[in-house]
């Protein structure tokens, strides 16, 4: 898997120089190129096996109807989509590749329709999110990429249209329920409510520490926090300025500097801006267990693969801002190596 995925990295690092130095135009090459991008990444995807997540996966497809009292926890809608599968003929295997076609085409769709670069769109999702989302979360991926269809209505202040997308991506993941956040955010957003979000969630990871949902945990007795608890690979301490919060804070400063600019320019910028800030406030507010701020936060972050590209619509430092994003994503893409080492691909059976 290493070769392989490192192969597309450097192939989606020189994609995204060469296109990224004018501003994205529909041509028959760029077309075939995103398609055969496409087809490539939910095929690997859908041929991870041996992780943890994987064989809860295969439990819940092979269990359907009668699922056990630890894959019942999973969401209505990916269990009963796998049902359905599994009584037309579909194999685990068959299952995988359907769902990471469901959930890399919606990514894919997203950025094709929102993105100013969608070659460098491309590279930041694949370094970034593509490979410990899409082919270890696979729930949360299908969710959060769902979630982003409720970006124009948010704008268009369509509360039920907005409430019903959500709705419909809570049934294959439960954290795209806090996206509702933005749509009563977003009108009251601004440059200095931006910063006083920020502080305030300064503020809360200050007081929100371990002993306090320890304490919470006393008080009622939630399944799935004490599962979190009890689990030291999710219950950590990030720290307050963690490198993820501090990267994002990096980015807001010339978006905020251009504020006006990319209100002007960048479709729906000021709902990915405050999306993009509520990632802020939840990396530090709940900083000290670090599952629900990066689950939470990896949701309303999504849109840094339309908000980051489009920094490069400042022409004077287009070429810069493109080195530093394809910098950006070497960093991301390496740094999760230790992560995901235990993934294999069924193609390393042969």
């Amino acid at each position: 898997m290493f070769n392989s995925l490192t192969f597309i990295f450097i192939l989606l690092s020189f994609i995204a120089l060469i296109s990224g130095t004018k501003k994205y135009s529909q041509n028959q090459f760029s077309n075939v190129a995103y398609l055969v991008l496409f087809v490539t990444l939910f095929v690997i995807a859908g041929s991870r096996y041996g992780d943890r997540d994987y064989f809860n996966y295969v439990d819940a497809f092979i269990e359907a109807p009668e699922w056990s009292e630890k894959s019942i926890t999973m969401e209505f809608g990916y269990r009963y989509l796998g049902l359905l599968l599994k009584r037309i003929g579909f194999s685990v295997r068959d299952f995988f590749l359907f769902y990471s076609f469901l959930s890399v085409g919606i990514m894919f769709l997203f950025i094709r329709k929102l993105s100013p670069f969608i070659f460098v769109s491309v590279l930041i999702y694949f370094s970034h999110v593509y490979i410990y989302r899409d082919m270890l979360q696979i729930r949360a991926a299908l969710s959060i990429g769902l979630a982003m269809f409720s970006i124009p209505y948010i704008e268009k202040r369509n509360f039920v249209k907005t409430f019903s997308i959500l709705l419909f991506c809570n049934f294959f993941h439960f954290v795209s329920a806090f996206f509702i956040i933005v749509y009563f955010l977003y009108p009251y957003i601004n440059s200095k409510r931006v910063i006083y979000t920020i502080l305030l969630g300064c503020v809360f990871g200050m007081l929100l520490n371990e002993s306090f949902f320890e304490y919470i945990l006393t008080l009622f007795d939630i399944r799935l926090l004490r599962l979190y608890i009890q689990d030291e690979s999710y219950y950590y301490d990030l720290g307050l300025l963690n490198p993820v919060l501090i990267k994002h804070i990096i980015i807001l400063i010339p978006i905020l500097y251009n504020y006006d600019f990319f209100k002007r320019k960048v479709k729906y910028f000021e709902v990915y801006l405050t999306s993009y800030v509520m990632a802020c406030f939840f990396l530090s507010a709940f900083s000290s267990f670090a599952i629900i701020a990066a689950r939470i936060a990896t949701l309303f972050s999504n849109v840094e693969h339309i908000l980051l590209p489009s920094l490069m619509l400042l022409n004077k430092y287009r070429i810069l801002t493109l080195i530093l994003i394809i910098t950006y994503s070497f960093i991301a893409f390496y740094a999760k190596w230790e992560e995901i080492k235990e993934v294999k691909l069924i193609f390393d059976l042969f």
